[in-house]
């Protein structure tokens, strides 16, 4: 589903559920570190975003390499990332 389509928000928000149930889970009894990793929009969006700064693939594999390579016995639950439209 796409952003506006009625099922939406419930799969975004339980998918945000599961994935905080996977991290507690893994803090608490040991297995796979997850993280949800949110980004906000890409470049292969700028058609519909000309006048909006956007996120490149680039940016996103160096957020995901940065959260493999952090300590084991470090979990990161979730990471939102967006750029700043009107900052410096």
């Amino acid at each position: 589903n796409k952003p506006g389509q009625p099922l939406y928000n419930t799969e975004k928000k339980a998918l945000r559920e599961r994935s905080n149930s996977l991290s507690l889970s893994t803090v608490n009894n040991g297995g796979p570190r997850t993280t949800l990793l949110s980004v906000g929009t890409l470049e292969n969006k700028k058609d519909q975003n000309p006048n909006k700064k956007l996120l490149s693939m680039e940016t996103i594999v160096s957020y995901i390499y940065w959260l493999i390579q952090q300590p084991k016995e470090i979990n990161i639950n979730a990471l939102s990332l967006d750029i700043i439209q009107n900052g410096r």
